[in-house]
């Protein structure tokens, strides 16, 4: 009956789609229908308001790291990731999904606060050496997302946030203990555009 309709939007086509892969192999495709699901157009609208998120964290990131230490400013904000991570986990519906905006909010300075900890008190040649091996050990970029993609298809994806869950405890770590593994007191107006 709904092939006979030949539906144009994108929601009456995927259902069509699920509908018929169900039949086709009901073992592999386990569908609901009572399940809300996206369009990719959808996607694409979430993640530019995923984005956004990052831009006003990134903003206000800048603001807060002009009075703050850079270590205890990094710390927070991956501890916060670290308690926002454990509610996608928990999975508490729309809550949840907040979770995952504000996620982008809190993550919006950690890669600049981190750069300029890192090369803090070195001289001008250590300095160049010391960034250019923070830049090229940005594996993370490249495995995590293939780790955390490997957790959503084996369980779930709200399962898949355990990998930046761990990786928040790590920063949040780092950010706390930065004072004792550099010897120094604090950073203050560290730049979160990264330079």
């Amino acid at each position: 009956k709904l092939a006979a309709e030949a539906p144009t939007s994108d929601n009456g086509r995927m259902r069509l789609n699920r509908m018929l892969l169900r039949d086709a192999m009901p073992a592999e495709f386990a569908y609901n229908d009572n399940l809300k699901s996206l369009s990719d157009k959808g996607a694409g609208n979430l993640s530019a308001i995923a984005f956004a998120f990052f831009l006003l964290g990134r903003i206000t990131g800048a603001g807060l790291l002009r009075r703050i230490s850079a270590h205890k400013a990094l710390g927070t904000y991956g501890l916060i990731n670290v308690l926002v991570c454990g509610l996608v986990i928990a999975k508490l519906g729309w809550i949840s999904v907040a979770m995952v905006f504000v996620s982008y909010f809190f993550m919006s300075i950690m890669f600049p606060t981190i750069f300029a900890l890192g090369i803090s008190g070195l001289g001008t040649q250590s300095k160049k050496k010391a960034s250019a091996f923070i830049v090229m050990s940005i594996t993370g970029g490249a495995l995590m997302p293939k780790f955390m993609g490997h957790l959503g298809d084996v369980f779930d994806m709200s399962a898949a946030f355990w990998m930046p869950f761990v990786c928040f405890i790590f920063i949040a770590l780092y950010g706390f203990g930065w004072s004792k593994l550099s010897r120094a007191d604090s950073v203050v107006s560290v730049s979160a555009a990264g330079h």
